[in-house]
């Protein structure tokens, strides 16, 4: 048990829109097709980047933007930013922009381009340091997510979906959307700062990356599976399932913990695509804040199904980045950067 708990913790941290918004959406179009591509994009290829981004981060006993400034200097930590940023801010557009805003739609009925707004605003105060108890306590009511979703899965009945005209991206360009939201952007930076600190441990801190990304993958199909269970169609299909399963309060539950999960993710999200600003164009912290959410906000007006195909492709940059530092690590030995 206090093995597990901290690889539940980092599986939670890596749970945001595309296992909780684009999996879901996705999973009514195209049917149990959905299967093999979580399988492929989370449980295969996920785990691999999870393990060589553990493997750099107890090699080297260092954060991400560390490492590579020791070994390639102040370009390597720009290159880093592109990398970094080419998934950070087209995923922040969809969790924090697209989902969260059409949570909070739900949740007052006010327009989608204010809900928008609101959510970013909350996100990047959130990001500066503000409410730290609030913080805290979302921190901990996302932990609610889980037993809810179990909870509407035992509630909603056996349903046979129709099958539904879909027209968008092919089964292949999804894998790699999926994938490129799940293993780039900031996430392997998380995981090597992760294994950073278990450093000295050996392969044991790869085996927890390993076993993190796996914990989130089989939870994806749990979701996956979950909405297979009822006649709804949308953007956001588990909260639709919660009003249709659980009552009204039940589901104003259920939305408020789903916001409070998108909420954990976006704050440190909207920080991290601040540092890349900064690091790219030297103005301030609080400007490239602005910048950065000012961009978010652009690209959440734009339909998911675009942005995403986007990132099928950006998002192999940060791989073929982690890639490079492993065979540089690998080839010159150095293990004290």
């Amino acid at each position: 048990m206090r093995k597990l708990l901290p690889t539940v913790a980092l599986a939670m941290i890596h749970i945001a829109g595309d296992n909780l918004g684009v999996v879901p959406a996705f999973a009514v179009m195209l049917g149990v097709n959905i299967y093999w591509i979580i399988i492929v994009a989370y449980i295969i290829l996920g785990t691999v980047v999870a393990g060589v981004a553990a493997w750099i981060g107890s090699y080297s006993g260092l954060e991400l933007g560390t490492v590579v400034s020791r070994l390639f200097g102040c370009r390597g930590k720009q290159l880093l930013a592109v990398a970094i940023l080419s998934v950070s801010i087209p995923a922040s557009a969809i969790t924090g922009g697209y989902f969260a805003g059409q949570l909070v739609v739900m949740l007052t009925g006010i327009p989608y381009c204010w809900a928008v707004i609101i959510c970013l605003i909350a996100f990047l105060l959130l990001a500066a340091g503000w409410w730290r108890d609030f913080w805290i306590v979302i921190n901990y009511v996302s932990f609610l997510l889980i037993p809810l979703v179990v909870v509407l899965a035992i509630t909603a009945g056996d349903y046979n979906p129709p099958q539904v005209e879909y027209t968008g991206l092919t089964d292949w360009l999804l894998v790699l959307a999926l994938f490129s939201y799940n293993a780039g952007g900031m996430r392997p930076a998380v995981v090597i700062e992760a294994a950073g600190h278990l450093a000295g441990k050996g392969y044991k801190s790869v085996a927890f990356a390993v076993a993190a990304k796996i914990i989130e993958g089989l939870f994806t199909l749990f979701i996956a599976y979950v909405v297979f269970k009822a006649p709804v169609y949308g953007s956001l299909i588990l909260p639709d399932m919660a009003d249709l399963y659980l009552g009204y309060g039940g589901a104003v539950v259920f939305k408020l913990v789903l916001l409070s999960t998108f909420i954990m993710t976006m704050a440190p999200a909207m920080m991290a695509n601040a540092k890349q600003v900064v690091i790219l164009t030297g103005v301030e912290f609080k400007l490239a804040m602005l910048i950065s959410g000012l961009v978010v906000y652009a690209i959440s007006l734009i339909d998911y199904q675009i942005v995403l195909t986007v990132m099928s492709g950006t998002g192999l940059i940060m791989v073929i980045y982690l890639g490079y530092i492993v065979c540089f690590l690998h080839k010159s030995g150095q293990k004290k950067l």
